[in-house]
């Protein structure tokens, strides 16, 4: 546990960051987070046991399956489920992460996105069809709502989803709830909204457990870019 004051001054910048959010571009925040890695390496905050059951539904419904994740840190969770599944079943996972000050395992199935610009301005909303299962698991949450429109618009190519949030966002959200905090979580509307954006794009939630939650596409493309 940091020093009081320690503690208050890390706070402070987090609210700092959250107040700048939308003027800073992509280098400015990939600083933030190696910031944040210097002095808070461990960011395990995965389910296994959650994420393995989105990995075996995804195997169940369309075979052998690709994996794209959102912010996995430093691969922990893909090195599991890769150790977990046999590669016949998961072929490959393809971790998009900001952070450069982490470290990443060597598995051949596990790819790592250039960090060099968000992942939505690498990869075309097309290129996201060639995966079967997208796990975004305590990444939402640091994400501002306009660019979580946009991440779910990207990504609607992919017939399932996992997300994990944090308990502290529930069905509503206050735009500055997290302000005073010791995160650096953003996001300013809370689980009804994301989840309503979810279904205009052709989503439905078919399971969840406790913070964790899967949805499922009925459609091939958004249904709605505004």
């Amino acid at each position: 546990m940091l020093p009081g004051s320690m503690a208050r001054l890390w706070v402070e910048m987090f609210d700092f960051w959250r107040l700048s959010y939308a003027g800073m571009d992509y280098g400015a925040h990939q600083e933030f987070y190696n910031l944040v890695a210097r002095h808070f390496p461990e960011q395990k905050k995965y389910d296994a046991d959650a994420v393995g059951t989105a990995v075996s539904s995804a195997i169940a419904r369309h075979g052998p399956i690709r994996v794209f994740e959102l912010g996995g840190w430093d691969g922990a969770c893909a090195l599991e489920m890769l150790g977990e599944f046999s590669s016949l079943d998961l072929l490959s996972w393809t971790n998009a992460e900001i952070c450069t000050e982490v470290k990443h395992p060597s598995d051949p199935l596990y790819n790592v996105l250039p960090p060099v610009d968000w992942a939505w301005e690498l990869l075309t909303p097309e290129s996201m069809g060639l995966y079967q299962l997208g796990v975004f698991s305590h990444v939402i949450e640091h994400l501002s709502w306009g660019d979580l429109r946009r991440v779910i618009e990207w990504v609607s190519a992919i017939p399932l989803l996992y997300f994990q949030t944090p308990k502290s966002l529930g069905e509503e959200c206050h735009p500055m709830q997290w302000y005073g905090t010791m995160s650096t979580h953003k996001i300013e509307v809370g689980w009804r909204v994301i989840r309503e954006r979810l279904e205009t794009c052709g989503y439905r939630e078919i399971w969840q457990k406790d913070t964790c939650r899967i949805f499922q596409k009925r459609d091939a493309l958004c249904l709605d870019h505004a």
